[in-house]
């Protein structure tokens, strides 16, 4: 009998995004908290994924965040935040790691390319270590 190792399944992220970095988080949020056009949901994604690397900065774990959590927090319907996180993907905001089974999907913060070159050039004028 041989086993095989289960493969990853890929982030799903916009073409052109990157992820950022946990220690750019700051920057990150206010960025994609400031991109014109997103609705209450969509900033309401925003905030609980920012706060889950903070607390797995602190505590060495985050919340878990699932549609339904989201919703609930949110206090609107589960099908409106996958709606909204579908939305921040396309703009590059956000990328999705698939979960599986009792595991929920896990979401990293990203920018456009374009975004990121421009923060980039920033911090070298900065002396700020680049992305």
């Amino acid at each position: 009998m041989s086993s095989i190792a289960a493969k990853s399944k890929p982030v799903r992220r916009a073409v052109g995004a990157v992820i950022v970095p946990v220690e750019r988080l700051d920057e990150w949020y206010a960025r994609a908290s400031a991109v014109p056009g997103l609705d209450a949901v969509e900033l309401g994604v925003l905030a609980p994924v920012a706060d889950h690397y903070r607390q797995l900065a602190v505590r060495g774990y985050g919340s878990r965040l699932s549609y339904d959590r989201l919703g609930h927090h949110l206090d609107v319907d589960p099908v409106r935040v996958k709606w909204g996180v579908n939305h921040l993907v396309e703009l590059g905001l956000l990328a999705v790691q698939p979960g599986g089974g009792q595991r929920p999907n896990e979401y990293r913060p990203c920018l456009p390319r374009r975004t990121i070159a421009s923060l980039s050039t920033a911090a070298a004028v900065d002396d700020a270590p680049p992305f």
